[in-house]
């Protein structure tokens, strides 16, 4: 793929031409990603790199390049540019769809935004815009039009940010409901009674296994659990663990669109276990390391 893309740039820079797309893109087949990446160009925006079959990318100097690879669980992206240097990440993952996460460097994190309600003025309580539902263009107009049309919509991501409240640990519930409603999952609330964390959608179960790792019975009876917890329909499972997961474990939480994190034991910092939760949460690295690509 990535051959193909630099013979389709040789050849035409030789001739005198510009690039066409998908090839510009160092990509070789078409797809939804370098279909915002070129309606973005026609809004005027800088478009940094495209990311789709291709999975690695150059950046530094011309003279001494680097490359980085971007993994599967961040799905295709779009990492663009404003005139006004606001940096955007638009990518669409297997499971989750459409996602977009603005870069606030003041905070050096990511900001989620809800694109959903952006776009039809109403929230789903789990990340992301399924595909089918989406409107690239619309997402491209999004983009472009640049913060101040969403400034409401955005929420600011937890990677880096969140921190205990106190020297003296932290609060399991205060913790999940400081960062799991950053990600998108709009409908946690304060719990009730027993409940860690009430929802009308999911059933979010904490388990102590710091020296274990959680089997795949475990998981699905845990499921199980959240299924009947739901009163008109069967409730999702998030589970929040300070173990691990077994390979089959994590593989039957994605089948069953189970989200599981582990939390740190000392901070109270959640990450993504499984490759669903994986899909779920924000751009890690600083883009400004990466620098400008294409435009």
């Amino acid at each position: 793929m990535l051959i193909e893309a630099l013979a389709a740039q040789a050849t035409a820079r030789l001739a005198g031409v510009p690039v066409a797309s998908p090839w510009r893109w160092d990509e070789s087949e078409r797809s939804e990603v370098t279909e915002l990446a070129d309606l973005l160009v026609e809004h005027g925006i800088t478009v940094r790199r495209v990311v789709a079959g291709n999975r690695w990318f150059a950046y530094g100097s011309g003279y001494a390049p680097e490359l980085d690879i971007v993994e599967s669980a961040q799905g295709n992206l779009v990492e663009a540019e404003s005139p006004g240097g606001v940096v955007v990440h638009a990518s669409v993952t297997p499971h989750l769809g459409w996602l977009l996460d603005r870069y606030l460097p003041d905070l050096s994190a990511w900001g989620r935004v809800d694109l959903n309600l952006a776009l039809w003025g109403r929230s789903r309580p789990t990340p992301g815009m399924l595909s089918p539902q989406a409107d690239i263009k619309q997402i491209a107009e999004l983009i472009a039009g640049g913060p101040d049309t969403w400034t409401q919509d955005i929420q600011l991501a937890p990677i880096g940010l969140y921190t205990p409240p106190t020297p003296f640990g932290f609060d399991l519930e205060e913790a999940v409901l400081a960062q799991l409603p950053l990600l998108g999952f709009s409908d946690l609330k304060a719990g009730d009674g027993d409940a860690l964390v009430q929802s009308d959608t999911y059933h979010v179960v904490w388990r102590d296994r710091e020296s274990k790792t959680l089997s795949k019975p475990e998981v699905e009876r845990l499921n199980g659990v959240a299924a009947a917890a739901g009163t008109e329909h069967p409730k999702r499972l998030i589970l929040i663990t300070n173990g691990w997961l077994s390979r089959p474990a994590a593989a039957f939480a994605d089948q069953a669109r189970a989200f599981v994190f582990h939390i740190d034991h000392d901070t109270g910092r959640l990450d993504a276990v499984n490759p669903l939760a994986r899909e779920a949460m924000p751009p890690r690295s600083d883009p400004r390391k990466h620098g400008a690509g294409a435009s």
